[in-house]
């Protein structure tokens, strides 16, 4: 039986949902730093430094704790359903940059933005 693409990014964004509160945990670090449009969701689905920012020592650590946290649960998703990781990313970052809130800074490709 062949599995159509479409019916596995489908089951891949699923994954990821049950995954959300691993990827957006709740961190107030990093819910100040995307407040202040320091850091911001990547096209990659990763957290990043907004160009022209300069993220503090802890922003920087939170930043790379939740940033390890997602690779490894990317990962896990990934063998699951025979994708590579930067493809569960780039769902993932689908996800998260569009529940990204009003005023957060987000990087879908073409240059950070402000959502409004």
């Amino acid at each position: 039986m062949r599995i159509s693409v479409k019916s596995t990014l489908v089951a891949t964004a699923a994954a990821i949902a049950m995954f959300g509160g691993l990827a957006m945990a709740q961190n107030t670090v990093i819910e100040n730093a995307k407040d202040q449009c320091v850091i911001g969701e990547q096209a990659d689905g990763y957290l990043g430094v907004v160009d022209g920012k300069s993220a503090s020592t802890d922003v920087q650590r939170e930043m790379r704790e939740v940033n390890t946290k997602r690779k490894t649960a990317y990962a896990n998703i990934a063998e699951q359903r025979g994708i590579t990781v930067q493809q569960v990313g780039q769902i993932a970052a689908a996800n998260l940059i569009e529940k990204a809130g009003s005023g957060e800074c987000v990087e879908a490709g073409d240059g950070w933005v402000r959502k409004p």
